[in-house]
């Protein structure tokens, strides 16, 4: 019996010193990621991942099952990247900073750091992830671009999401037979400023769009006529995407929870 243990025990160093130096070993993923890891073992693993000491360190959040192939795409970019699945999301470390990223995936991005920040980047992907939305245009989301609207994924809760006027509007704009097409229109006035703008971003007449936009005006209760209501509607349209129960999020997005008020 004591043979035994003395060999699991001179076998099991071996092979985590071996997955450490392949960098491919979760538990220092995890490590790295924890807002509770001191400096000194968060630099020993990230060393150990293959990240010098002068790096520049960016963390990305994705849907759990899409995390190797996020990091094989970088990699094959030229970037430095490991990656662990932490619960239903997956979280990728990447140096040098991403400029780009496909619409292939759902990605949160989160600010790039040295390596004392790491924590804090991952912080800013999962916020970032919880943007995205299936639509091309919204499938990765930075965090640095977020400014403002961070705070309502970090600071409110859900349920005060969910009772918005505003946001309950969108959702049932959703659910009517000629929601898409409607809510393209909006997002699209939204992003241009304009009808005709807007129509020749979506390929339409402008008087096709047009009457899009009056059939969701109908169901917001406000006009997207000035900057105010549109401002109002570009601000809806994020806020419903922090609902925990929107299906626009599917198999497997990750959807972390908002941090709550002491005593919320």
């Amino acid at each position: 019996m004591l043979e035994r243990f003395a060999g699991a025990a001179e076998v099991t160093p071996e092979r985590a010193a071996a997955l450490a130096q392949a960098g491919n070993d979760p538990a220092l993923v995890e490590l790295v990621l924890s807002a509770d890891a001191g400096e000194a073992e968060r630099a020993r693993a990230l060393r150990l991942l293959g990240f010098g000491p002068a790096a520049r360190v960016q963390v990305l959040a994705g849907p759990a099952g899409d995390g190797a192939a996020l990091a094989a795409h970088l990699r094959a970019a030229g970037h430095h990247a490991r990656t662990a699945r932490m619960g239903d999301t997956a979280a990728v470390l990447v140096s040098p900073e991403v400029d780009r990223l496909p619409e292939t995936w759902r990605v949160g991005v989160g600010p790039p750091v040295d390596g004392a920040g790491v924590a804090g980047s991952w912080t800013g992907a999962r916020t970032a992830l919880r943007f995205t939305d299936p639509h091309p245009a919204d499938r990765v989301v930075n965090w640095a671009d977020l400014g403002a609207l961070a705070l309502f994924a970090t600071h409110v809760p859900d349920e005060a999401v969910s009772g918005l006027a505003d946001v309950r509007a969108v959702e049932e704009l959703s659910r009517r037979p000629y929601g898409a097409e409607a809510l393209e229109a909006v997002r699209a006035l939204c992003a241009e400023g304009s009808v005709r703008r807007a129509a020749a971003a979506v390929h339409l007449h402008h008087s096709s769009l047009a009457a899009r936009i009056a059939r969701a005006e109908a169901v917001l209760g406000f006009s997207l006529a000035d900057p105010a209501g549109r401002l109002r509607a570009h601000l809806a349209l994020q806020l419903v995407r922090l609902r925990p129960d929107v299906s626009g999020a599917g198999p497997g997005a990750a959807r972390p929870p908002a941090r709550r008020r002491p005593g919320g």
